[in-house]
């Protein structure tokens, strides 16, 4: 889905001549993942590892350290800025604490489909979200999509738009993700992904929002009761490397890594792909399902809408004008 022209052009860096190999050194990064297990986000950054292997002949290597065992993830960004620590799988929601204009890709039910959110990422807005990256010590080596946010709970159905008012949702340490649940009438908690299954568990709170994928593989479905379909937002994960350490590559070894990331780009929307029912046959073994009615989205749709404008008024115009550019020929 991700293609900054500098990773396509990586891409094209012709890494399997004998000269480009005489002029890699040997390395060795480590990549932290906030959660662990066989799932689509540990195989991809595993298929990411064995592509720098691949590409650099050996010389370069990237160790996975799964579960939160670098820390929790804002403390990990700040690694990677530090240029402590070399990688990450996180979200651009965990982005928008370094810079607001991450946030578009979490205004709620402001991108309804993975088109949208892949021609706004393609797109010029997406070029613009590069050099911010850049310009906080971060290089982003791939954006992908595939999956929702979803709600779950252990208090009662979530079958209305006014069911949620009174939850309290475990969210994001995010201002987007708190102002919605906010205008929903839930009562958000942001609380850092490791202390989440506690905080569920001991009845810290209520509820929580998050991918099939992390509700499943967490083992949040045994600390919860009830699911709801709300698609209130696209989980976009991002493949992020500490700028630090790529200005300490020469030439080739930036190569070696930028190209890996492109090519787990494509891995990571098919593994998604190829995870959603198996993911969601789960969740369904584990809690009951409720689906909302096409009224009761609308009136989300609606409760939103301050959202959206409020938060998309805090943006550069001219960023947004591209998103919603974006928007609307996908909509086409």
């Amino acid at each position: 889905m991700f293609s900054f022209k500098s990773i396509l052009a990586a891409s094209a860096v012709a890494l399997t001549t004998t000269a480009a190999y005489a002029e890699i050194g040997d390395h060795s990064f480590r990549l932290a993942l906030s959660i662990g297990g066989k799932n689509a986000q540990v195989a991809s950054a595993e298929f990411f590892a064995e592509e720098v292997t691949r590409l650099s002949d050996g010389k370069m290597s990237v160790e996975l350290f799964p579960g939160a065992q670098l820390g929790p993830d804002l403390q990990v960004i700040s690694g990677l800025r530090a240029g402590i620590i070399d990688a990450t799988v996180t979200t651009t929601s965990l982005l928008g604490t370094l810079d607001q204009s991450f946030n578009v890709f979490d205004i709620p039910y402001l991108m309804r489909s993975f088109d949208e959110v892949n021609a706004v990422a393609d797109g010029p807005a997406g070029e613009v979200l590069g050099e911010i990256a850049e310009n906080n010590g971060i290089t982003i080596l791939s954006l992908h999509t595939g999956l929702w946010r979803n709600l779950t709970n252990s208090t009662k159905p979530v079958t209305t738009a006014e069911d949620i008012a009174g939850l309290r949702v475990r969210t994001l340490q995010n201002e987007v993700f708190i102002d919605f649940w906010k205008a929903l009438g839930a009562n958000p908690v942001a609380i850092p992904f490791p202390e989440l299954h506690s905080a569920l568990e001991t009845g810290t709170v209520d509820a929580q929002e998050n991918v099939d994928g992390v509700t499943v593989f967490a083992g949040l479905v045994d600390v919860q009761k009830y699911f709801t379909e709300t698609r209130h937002g696209a989980y976009v994960g991002t493949l992020i490397f500490s700028k630090a350490v790529l200005d300490r590559l020469n030439e080739e070894e930036r190569g070696v890594i930028m190209a890996a990331g492109a090519s787990a780009d494509a891995f990571w929307a098919k593994a998604y792909a190829g995870e959603a029912g198996f993911l969601r046959s789960k969740v369904e073994e584990a809690l009951e399902v409720s689906e909302l009615s096409d009224a009761e989205f609308a009136k989300l749709y609606e409760m939103s809408a301050p959202v959206i404008e409020d938060h998309l008024g805090k943006l550069d115009p001219e960023l947004v004008g591209m998103v919603q550019a974006s928007i609307a020929e996908a909509r086409q």
